[in-house]
């Protein structure tokens, strides 16, 4: 493997020390989201949409909604320079088809994929970045007129810090693998 990628890999975090009241150039965000346009996905379906939330304003808002009922969460993404919402698009009907008849949603994984491949690539470029699983979706369409049949499956706080990424606490490789048979 090109140690360069391998060091990307060992580089990228999930952030929660975003450095306030800085902007990002929309050319950077632009770089991270060609990133994740050509990821792979199941017959090409490419399900997702990004919503760019740069607007300090607007921004704000969406954090408000990064909650279970009351109870908020994730209130570090308040100083990140951007959020991004990733919404799941309308399939293929063959995909749709195929979905169905294996009771799968590929989407899932295809977006996943993506996401990362964006992640990675603001980490590339010196921006920081944390994938926040946890809000209220019904709000967070409203607010930006996300049509009803869209479904939000992540968001992504996007900024700059100056935390530095902890070594990573991991399996030992041996416990995530077999050859051939499930051990």
């Amino acid at each position: 493997m090109n140690q360069e990628v391998f060091e990307l890999f060992k580089k990228r975090f999930s952030c929660r020390n975003f450095l306030k009241d800085k902007v990002i150039e929309r050319d950077k965000i632009l770089r991270c989201l060609e990133a994740a346009r050509l990821a792979p996905s199941a017959s090409n379906s490419q399900p997702w949409k990004y919503i760019v939330i740069d607007d300090p304003i607007l921004k704000n808002e969406v954090v408000e909604y990064l909650t279970i009922g009351k109870i908020r969460f994730n209130q570090f993404a308040k100083d990140a320079s951007a959020i991004i919402v990733v919404t799941e698009e309308p399939k293929n009907i063959e995909l749709s088809i195929g979905q169905v008849a294996l009771g799968r949603n590929f989407a899932n994984f295809d977006i996943g994929c993506s996401v990362m491949q964006f992640c990675l690539a603001a980490t590339d470029i010196g921006l920081a970045t944390c994938i926040l699983g946890i809000f209220d979706e019904k709000k967070i369409k409203k607010l930006l007129k996300i049509p009803f049949n869209r479904k939000i499956i992540v968001l992504i706080a996007l900024g700059f810090t100056d935390q530095m990424p902890k070594e990573k606490k991991r399996k030992e490789i041996e416990k995530i693998y077999s050859y051939n048979i499930y051990k």
